[in-house]
């Protein structure tokens, strides 16, 4: 669910990890708390695209009225079963989910592909 999250909004891995579905879904946007963000700056990403909202569905379901960090668990504890699950699953550099959505993003803003993906 967190590596759905990452793809589908662009988050780092701490915030999808601290994630809390019901808490963060405003309808056409999400909001970030400060605490589960970078530098202490909160943040909103707009729901665009279908994929989006079926992601952040998805992960209500899972978490109800909680975080996606299970009761039994600590934030230090689930990022450990994250990186092991990554680990094991073969993947690595998951910061690039964060990277295509910020390119996607751009385009769908100015039209253009972005610089880095060889655009203008």
């Amino acid at each position: 669910m967190n590596l759905k999250l990452q793809a589908a909004f662009g988050l780092r891995r701490e915030e999808s990890i601290k994630f809390r579905p019901s808490l963060t879904d405003r309808g056409d946007h999400i909001v970030l708390q400060s605490s589960w963000t970078k530098g202490v700056r909160g943040r909103t990403a707009p729901i665009t695209m279908p994929e989006q909202r079926a992601a952040l569905d998805e992960a209500k379901k899972l978490a109800g009225a909680g975080s996606l960090i299970p009761a039994d668990k600590s934030y230090i504890q689930q990022q450990r079963v994250y990186d092991g699950q990554c680990k094991r699953a073969g993947l690595s550099h998951m910061h690039g989910l964060r990277h295509r959505y910020a390119q996607t993003r751009y385009e769908a803003l100015t039209g253009w592909v972005s610089p880095k993906a060889g655009g203008p």
